[in-house]
């Protein structure tokens, strides 16, 4: 049960990072959140497989690293405190995610 708490205080502070409206919608949840959801579950088929899960989730990192980025103005340092992430970290998932576009100059 703990576990269940820490993962949800780390999406709740993910999407309070990440999400650029005031509410969050649907749509910022992560897949498996939305997925768990009963009314998901009598709509979708069995779950899905694991390559797919974790595409999904590349989908949310990519979303959410960008719109951390978005927020602190291109700071990296900004950026990677805000995640909870190493700078370096930070940088090797941007270039994964070819972000490069959204870092501010002087921090490349």
């Amino acid at each position: 049960m703990p576990g269940n708490v820490r993962e949800l205080r780390n999406v709740i502070e993910s999407l309070v990072l990440t999400c650029a409206a005031a509410e969050v919608a649907i749509e910022d949840l992560p897949a498996e959140i939305v997925e768990a959801s009963p009314a998901a579950a009598a709509t979708n088929a069995p779950t899905s497989p694991i390559a797919h899960q974790a595409a999904r989730l590349d989908d949310f990192e990519h979303l959410a690293i960008k719109r951390a980025l978005e927020s602190s103005h291109g700071n990296l340092t900004q950026t990677a405190r805000a995640l909870g992430i190493s700078r370096s970290t930070l940088y090797r998932k941007v270039q994964r995610y070819h972000l490069e576009a959204v870092i501010k100059p002087s921090d490349q």
